[in-house]
């Protein structure tokens, strides 16, 4: 399967999540697990359209999901974290701290900061920032057009929950996010 990473790089792309994790966490920045890492970390495949069905990647305890060790994480090269555009130039302004503990932090979009693990490889952190509108959280707030896929209701992050995956740790999630990824 062309999908999945080799066991090297899917050690390396965790590693970059747990790092990048904890240096927004040192750094008082709230975030959380967004797009394919949320959803690869709460759902196996998209359920049949006529029979919803409860999905072997998560088990809901309390406030808290917990991953099965099947670790869908880590199937493609990065791995996604949202922020609040309030906090995207903090990140930004980090830039020679990531060097010198040996990542590459790029800004190669309007809302997007890239942490790489390496300037050779694609393997990556996409941290995309968020500005909120009404009652919701927005991603690029330069486009023109918004779809429900880039859009998040706030009520999704408040508060932030814990998600433990195999592998990784325990990350920020949206709480509810069975919901937001149905929603997205």
């Amino acid at each position: 399967d062309d999908s999945v990473l080799p066991a090297c790089c899917r050690s390396k792309l965790n590693e970059a999540l747990r790092y990048a994790t904890k240096l927004l966490n040192d750094n008082m920045i709230p975030h959380w697990i967004d797009y394919r890492t949320l959803i690869q970390a709460t759902i196996s495949a998209a359920p049949p359209k006529s029979t919803p069905r409860p999905s072997p990647f998560y088990q809901e305890k309390e406030n808290n999901i917990v991953c099965t060790p099947n670790d869908r994480i880590t199937t493609f090269t990065d791995a996604d974290l949202g922020i609040t555009h309030a906090d995207f130039y903090k990140v930004l302004s980090m830039q020679s701290k990531i060097a010198e503990d040996g990542y590459l932090l790029k800004h190669t979009d309007t809302s997007v900061l890239r942490l790489f693990v390496s300037p050779e490889n694609g393997i990556h952190i996409a941290i995309r920032g968020y500005s909120y509108y009404e009652d919701q959280v927005m991603y690029d707030t330069s486009a023109s057009t918004f779809t429900d896929a880039e859009m998040i209701p706030v009520k999704h992050l408040t508060p932030i929950v814990l998600l433990s995956i195999d592998g990784v740790g325990d990350l920020p999630s949206p709480n509810n996010a069975k919901d937001l990824v149905q929603h997205r």
